[in-house]
This record gives C-alpha cells, sequence and structure tokens, in this order.
C-alpha cells in the first residue's frame, strides 16, 4: 500500500514537473513574441525611412546616372565638333599654304625676265630704252617686267639730268596719263597729280580727242599729250634709289 502510494507521488510529481516546464517555455515564448512585437513597434518608422532614403538613393543614382551619360555625351559631341575643327583648320593651313606656293610662283613669274642695265643718273636709277619703241601701255608692262615703273619726274633737276642723257631725235614715254579723266593729269606711279609738269607751248591739246598719254621730247625737255598706242621710246625708272 505504502509502495503504490509512492510510486502514484512520484508520477504526480513528474507530471507537475512538466506541466511547469510546458508553462515555462510558454511563458518565455510569450515574452519573446511580446519583444518581438515591441522590437518591430519600435524599428518599422526606422525601417520605413531606411527604406525611403533608399528609394531616394536610387532616384538620386538614376538622376545621376542620366546626367552623367547626358554629360559623357555632350563631351563625346564637343571632342567630335573639336576633332572636326582641328580636321578643318588643317584644311585651311593646307590651303593657305597652297594659297601661298601659287602666290610665290606668281611672283616669280613677275620678276624680271631680264635684269636690264639700269644706270644711276642724279640720285636714282633709270634704264632708257632707245631701240626698241613701244606703245605707252606696252612700255609701262615693259617696265613693271624689269622690277621699275615708268618714269615719274619730280622736279626741274631731274628733268635736267636724264634729259642729258637722251637721243634729241626721240620722245619717251612717261607715267603721266589722262585716261580717267580728260584734262585730269595722273601719275600712273601714285595714282594723284605729278609732282612736276613741263608742258611744251600750247600743250595738252588733245588732237583728235585721241591724246590721253605724256612723252617727253628729248629735244626741248618738254612733255607733249600723245597717242597712247603710238609705239615711242620709253624710261624705267627704279623703285629702289
Amino acid at each position: 500500500m505504502n509502495y503504490f502510494v509512492l510510486v502514484v507521488l512520484i508520477f504526480h510529481l513528474l507530471d507537475s514537473f512538466g506541466h511547469a516546464q510546458e508553462e515555462a517555455v510558454l511563458i518565455e515564448n510569450q515574452k519573446e513574441n511580446q519583444c518581438d512585437a515591441y522590437c518591430f513597434k519600435v524599428l518599422k518608422p526606422m525601417l520605413e525611412h531606411i527604406s525611403i532614403m533608399q528609394d531616394r538613393w536610387e532616384a538620386c543614382d538614376s538622376i545621376k546616372l542620366a546626367n552623367t551619360s547626358s554629360r559623357l555625351d555632350t563631351i563625346e559631341g564637343q571632342l567630335v565638333a573639336q576633332e572636326a575643327r582641328g580636321v578643318s583648320y588643317a584644311a585651311a593651313i593646307e590651303e593657305t599654304k597652297l594659297k601661298l606656293s601659287e602666290q610665290e610662283s606668281s611672283i616669280e613669274k613677275q620678276k624680271p625676265i631680264s635684269r636690264k642695265p639700269f644706270q644711276k643718273i642724279g640720285s636714282k636709277y633709270y634704264y632708257i630704252e632707245e631701240m626698241h619703241p613701244l606703245n605707252w601701255y606696252g612700255a609701262a608692262h615693259r617696265c613693271h617686267e624689269f622690277g621699275a615703273h615708268l618714269i615719274s619726274l619730280d622736279d626741274q633737276r631731274e628733268l635736267n639730268a636724264i634729259n642729258a642723257k637722251l637721243n634729241s631725235a626721240n620722245a619717251y614715254w612717261t607715267d603721266i596719263n589722262d585716261l580717267s579723266e580728260e584734262g585730269n593729269f595722273l601719275s600712273l606711279t601714285t595714282g594723284v597729280k605729278p609732282k612736276f609738269l613741263n608742258w611744251r607751248s600750247g600743250e595738252p591739246n588733245n588732237a583728235g580727242r585721241i591724246e590721253h598719254c605724256v612723252y617727253l621730247f628729248g629735244a626741248y625737255s618738254n612733255m607733249n599729250d600723245f597717242k597712247c598706242n603710238s609705239a615711242q621710246h620709253f624710261i624705267c625708272e627704279s623703285f629702289d634709289e
């Protein structure tokens, strides 16, 4: 009998102990659940803020990426444009070099065909053509080929010096003409009125309305207007004194 009571008591104690453990586990679980709920309640605003910030960061990154891409496209466009300008500049430089080369060739062609023996008379250098008369235009062109111009007298002293070298039977073209306006005589060399004129008596008279170029007559050291297409001797004056 005592043995049976003891066994029953043991089973009761074991059963109580088991219930106690289950209650302890249940209480512990309840505590954990209560802690989880509290923690979640506390952390929820923070998590929502983090989520919002993450969305903003992602949006910001997208904008930055788009801006960066746009800037890269702009830079690429600028580089392409700069490269195109570089090509254009290079082409312009080459074109300029070509034009300079052509101009140099043209200048070479315009250099005197043959340097005539200019002689110093007074303070200047002259070439007096006595062998091959030309009209006024041809004479001006020939002087240009020699690197000179038709004589442009400055004063009586220069006329006296040059006249001493002339053939008195010949006439010599000067650079004076009134081709642009009748009676308004200008120097072909300077484009303005001559510094010095020494007209023969009764000249200029524009005889037949066809006399527009001026020659110097050796015999009298004076000037006369005459037909420009008439072949006469001429005097070239060097640009270099």
